[in-house]
């Protein structure tokens, strides 16, 4: 901790600190007169990827329903998918000492779950509970996390969050229904959405301020279709884009690990 009691002239596109709340001037001077704490934030370069889109002459001259230019509509699918494939080395990516990439080295990029390192809570499956979540909140809520919430589980920790309110089910013999399911978690240390994700270990989880995870891409890097031009009776082009993952303070945040 430190003490800072400074006036600092900043940009207004400087972004802001979302774990603690600081004074700022009117007139875009922002202002320390308070015990702060020394915030972290990490950016782990960036991650590249391009999808190949590739339409031949025939695909092109047929008629499809609803679509008017096949190579177009590929273009839309290619971008989706590229989307889809960003998530997972944003969530799961490790950085194994190569960040720029060779013609012959695979670039690395590290995820939220490499970065935090700080708050690493190892449980047992079985012991995973109610009582044993709050104390991991309150973990990162001791380091500054007052904004988390998302709870970001794999499949096993995400169905034994489902029994925590078991004993909370009202039926009658009326119901043809059975639901057994936990959507969000409160406590003292405020409201968190609890999601499954498909690319989280099955044993392990995140505990998330989401205001203070970004993924950016580099300038003028965002996914786009680039054409390559005709190659033999193709139209052939690529998506392209270039991301990277900004985390600020990864000590209030928190890593569940499955033992």
């Amino acid at each position: 901790m430190k003490v800072l009691t400074k006036v600092e002239r900043i940009d207004a596109a400087e972004p802001t600190n979302k774990a603690s709340t600081k004074p700022r001037h009117p007139s875009g001077m922002k202002i320390y007169a308070e015990h702060v704490r020394n915030d972290m934030k990490k950016r782990i370069k960036s991650l590249f990827g391009n999808n190949l889109i590739s339409i031949s002459g025939s695909e092109q001259a047929v008629r499809h329903y609803g679509v008017t230019s096949p190579y177009d509509f590929e273009k839309m699918k290619k971008t989706r998918e590229a989307m889809r494939d960003l998530e997972k080395p944003v969530i799961m990516g490790i950085l194994s000492g190569n960040t720029l990439g060779t013609s012959s080295a695979r670039r690395t990029m590290a995820g939220i779950r490499a970065m935090i390192s700080t708050n690493v809570q190892s449980v047992a499956t079985a012991n995973f509970n109610d009582s044993w979540l709050g104390a991991t909140i309150q973990a990162a809520w001791q380091n500054g996390g007052t904004d988390l919430n998302l709870l970001l589980l794999g499949v096993n920790f995400s169905r034994v969050m489902d029994t925590f309110n078991a004993t909370r089910i009202l039926t009658n013999n009326n119901e043809d229904r059975f639901r057994n399911r936990v959507r969000e978690y409160e406590s003292t240390f405020g409201m968190l959405t609890g999601m499954l994700s498909r690319w989280m270990p099955a044993n392990e989880g995140l505990v998330l301020a989401t205001n203070r995870i970004k993924v950016r891409p580099l300038r003028g890097r965002s996914f786009q279709a680039e054409e390559i031009g005709k190659k033999g009776d193709s139209n052939q082009g690529f998506v392209v884009g270039e991301y990277t993952v900004e985390l600020d303070n990864e000590e209030a945040m928190s890593r569940i690990k499955g033992v």
